[in-house]
């Protein structure tokens, strides 16, 4: 077995106080293998407390292996691949591409060369250039994917997913855009990003933008394939944004609704439209423990007896105002 061959011969190495140095790709797919052949082995072994785990056993080299290739910051890539059908991961390389394949039943970490960060969740794929141009970074994605972006001013990082190109300079978004599915979603967690959509021309040489959108934090991008429409909308779950949040520190005490909305702005980084003069009485007392913001915007309204709705990614309170 050729995996198997090949960590022993690192446990080998590790003795010996040998230089270890293993090259990206080939850690991803081997430590997939790895964790594979254990799972296999000890599913099969109907005594595990039996099974010998002792300093000389192959699971322990095989561990030992797996947490050193996990601490390695190896950035060259070797042309490697496995059968995506049965070893659930599959990496492949040509002169100038890397494709990589989720099979597996969890998401997994791709590092790119540049240092941004990939988590491809199961039943997707990317590919992108071993090395990135000079003037941009581009990956092609097909699935679902979280990518947190390293900054570069000169090299926006551009991906593409079916009909939907997303622009950022170094930030973190969710994008969602598998074959089967009628709709791409792009949703930020932190930074600016900008999404657009496009369709080629007959020819299918060049390629045309129909719309674009900026989103912020907690704002997501909806493309309907069919209808090849684009609209920004809230995230279903927004999440507060702020490393050190405000939002529980504070008890309001006699606060304007104003304020109030103010402190739910900064913290989640999401637009609250109100009419000030009209809200400019409605002073409320109240502490906020661990509701969503759906739930603070709807108890907040129901105090001052007003109402709210979503429009284009923006929460907007509308009401008479409290005597």
């Amino acid at each position: 077995m050729q995996e198997e061959e090949y960590i022993l011969s690192w446990y080998e190495k590790i003795g010996a106080g040998e230089n270890l140095e293993i090259k990206e790709e080939y850690r991803i797919v081997l430590e997939a293998k790895l964790w594979s052949r254990i799972e296999s082995r000890i599913k099969s072994t109907k005594k595990p407390q039996s099974r010998p785990f002792g300093k000389n056993s192959w699971y322990w080299r095989a561990a030992a292996i797996l947490l050193i290739m996990s601490s390695i910051g190896a950035l060259y890539l070797l042309p490697f691949q496995f059968s995506k059908g049965t070893e659930k991961l599959s990496a492949a390389n040509d002169d100038e591409q890397t494709h990589i394949i989720n099979d597996k039943n969890i998401p997994f970490e791709v590092v790119l060369e540049e240092g941004s960060r990939i988590t491809l969740q199961p039943a997707s794929e990317i590919r992108f250039a071993k090395k990135f141009k000079d003037k941009k970074r581009e990956v092609y994605l097909k699935g679902e994917a979280f990518f947190q972006v390293t900054k570069d001013p000169v090299r926006p990082f551009f991906v593409y997913a079916k009909d939907v190109v997303t622009r950022v300079l170094g930030t973190s978004f969710n994008i969602r855009a598998y074959q089967d599915s009628h709709e791409v979603n792009v949703a930020v967690r932190t930074g600016v990003v900008s999404v657009t959509s496009k369709v080629k021309t007959d020819e299918g040489i060049e390629e045309k933008i129909l719309q674009e959108v900026i989103l912020k934090p907690n704002q997501e991008a909806v493309y309907n394939v069919e209808r090849e429409n684009l609209f920004r909308k809230i995230v279903e779950v927004p999440r507060i944004i702020l490393p050190k949040p405000t939002l529980f520190k504070m008890k309001y005490d006699g606060a304007s609704v104003s304020d109030i909305f103010k402190v739910l702005e900064e913290n989640y980084g999401i637009d609250i439209v109100f009419d000030e003069q009209i809200f400019s009485g409605c002073i409320l007392t109240t502490a906020f423990a661990d509701e969503g913001l759906y739930e603070r915007i709807e108890v907040i309204c129901k105090a001052i007896g007003a109402e709210y709705t979503m429009s284009d990614g923006v929460i907007v309170v509308s009401g008479n105002g409290c005597q």
